[in-house]
């Protein structure tokens, strides 16, 4: 039996349903952790070999201290599968599967990185000297009390359910090759990668003319070019740098597109602020989740996508992007540079943009690196080598 524990969201979802379609369903149980009461993608009804743990219920909290029926579903398990390790993750790890005595019962742990659930903890700066500034003072006493409570709670946890690990499972190797850096672990690597949650062909398809009922973009639709800052609402994209080199062009002819749809509401209001006073209305956030389609037509819209993380982030709207043959400005350090780059997809510096290197920020790519840029992602990313990763972790 393959157990899973994972977060409820929208990822979650798509996985258990591609689960569901090419494997037999009864070699696959799972362990939800529910984290927020308003946001539930996972189904609950009459789902067999599933169970939800409520975990922002603080009663609730105490109840899985020692709870027969997650022991009893991880007793099931030949394999056993950390997606995202959290705080929770490292817990059920340590208290129902330690390697001690007989609850070992040669189970292997398998770790799927997110990417917070390393990066958080390792000494990597994730924010530019402009977005400290964006995001304020923080009161020493509160830092003071988050540190404490991490040292003495959370990090003894982790590192040893770290240890624990028999696999660590990713896309990027040397994501792999950082938490082995940062950790005392013998884990060995496995290629792994969730499925493209988009459909290729479907959004090649999709046309890039704006629908007449689309008020978000009515500021620049008579923009010629359309950019894209960021991914998300989370300070490690570092928008502040971005929007204000992207004001001192001196083109006007392109308005501005920041997905904020999710992240730190109080950074979100910040990015917001400068973003109008930097761009007046050529700048456009977008609070609100949108539907599949039309954010395939947003995509499809875009010339240019930048990206200032200094950590790997924002692969969900970077792959389609590539696809697209849409120009994609990242950080050098980052590895999603480093490991495309490799592959022999172009991608752009932001270093070098940030440096003052904009003259062909927004003129398009020539068809032939287009296509190349567009056939090496659809073949990293198949549905064929998704299953093939999976059937060598399920054996």
């Amino acid at each position: 039996m393959n157990v899973h524990i994972m977060l409820d969201n929208f990822y979650t979802k798509r996985f258990m349903e591609y689960l569901a379609a090419y494997f037999p369903a009864d070699e696959h149980a799972f362990i939800i952790l529910s984290v927020d009461p308003h946001k539930c993608y996972v189904d609950r009804r009459d789902r067999a070999g599933m169970l939800v743990l409520d975990i922002w219920r603080p009663f609730f909290r105490l109840r899985y201290l020692n709870d027969s029926a997650i022991r009893a579903i991880l007793d099931s398990a030949s394999n056993v599968f950390i997606h995202f390790l959290n705080n929770w993750g490292s817990f059920i790890l340590m208290r129902y599967c330690s390697n001690d005595g007989k609850e070992g019962k040669g189970r292997r742990i398998i770790w799927l990185p997110w990417g917070g659930d390393f990066y958080d903890f390792t000494e990597l700066e994730q924010f530019s000297a402009e977005t400290h500034k964006l995001m304020g003072p923080v009161s020493k006493s509160g830092t003071l009390k988050k540190v404490l409570k991490r040292k003495i709670f959370f990090d003894p946890w982790r590192k040893r359910a770290i240890a624990r690990v028999d696999l660590i499972a990713g896309d990027f190797r040397s994501e792999y090759d950082i938490i082995k850096h940062h950790y005392d672990t013998g884990a060995e690597y496995r290629k792994f990668f969730y499925p493209n949650p988009l459909n290729f062909q479907k959004l090649r398809h999709v046309s890039e003319e704006a629908p007449a009922d689309w008020p978000e973009l009515d500021a620049v639709k008579e923009c010629s070019k359309l950019v894209l800052v960021g991914n998300s609402g989370y300070p490690s994209n570092n928008h502040a740098d971005v929007l204000q080199m992207l004001s001192g062009i001196e083109s006007c002819d392109f308005g501005v597109v920041c997905p904020l749809s999710y992240g730190r509401p109080a950074y979100i209001e910040k990015v917001i602020a400068i973003g109008r006073e930097l761009l007046g209305d050529r700048f456009v956030p977008l609070t609100e989740f949108m539907a599949a389609d039309r954010y395939f037509q947003l995509l499809r819209k875009t010339d240019t996508a930048i990206m200032n993380h200094f950590r790997q982030q924002g692969k969900g709207n970077i792959i389609p992007l590539i696809y697209l043959g849409k120009k994609v400005y990242l950080r050098e350090a980052v590895t999603t540079y480093r490991e495309y780059a490799a592959d022999g997809i172009r991608i752009e510096s932001t270093d070098s943009l940030l440096s003052g290197n904009v003259r062909d920020m927004l003129t398009p790519y020539p068809d032939e690196i287009k296509i190349t840029n567009r056939n090496i992602i659809t073949e990293r990313y198949s549905d064929e080598n998704a299953r093939k990763n999976m059937e060598r972790l399920f054996k």
